[in-house]
């Protein structure tokens, strides 16, 4: 019987931590988005993950507010990607309960 080495176990509690409220909505604050533009960029970003339900971009306050589809396992790390991968910086993800 193999015994896992601590960096697995530690690898292994991240993964599970992170995805713990993985499918609760959460709130992505933003920053560079200046116009209805930029956010027409983000939500289309988000939309490609197959497991985001719905995305609602504050532009005067650059908040993203995601809705995830029941049972998504999409961390808070793979958001902030998205986020990136449309040009913009995510300063903070915040899950609701």
């Amino acid at each position: 019987m193999k015994i896992p080495t601590p960096a697995k176990l530690l690898i292994a509690s991240f993964f599970f931590t992170s995805i713990a409220f993985a499918s609760t909505p959460a709130t992505i604050a933003v920053k560079g988005m200046i116009c209805e533009s930029c956010a027409e960029s983000v939500t289309t970003k988000l939309k490609s993950n197959s497991d985001v339900e719905s995305v609602a971009v504050n532009v005067k306050k650059g908040l993203v507010d995601i809705a995830l589809k029941d049972g998504a396992l999409v961390t808070d790390e793979a958001l902030k990607l998205l986020i990136a991968d449309a040009g913009y910086t995510a300063l903070s993800v915040t899950r609701k309960s």
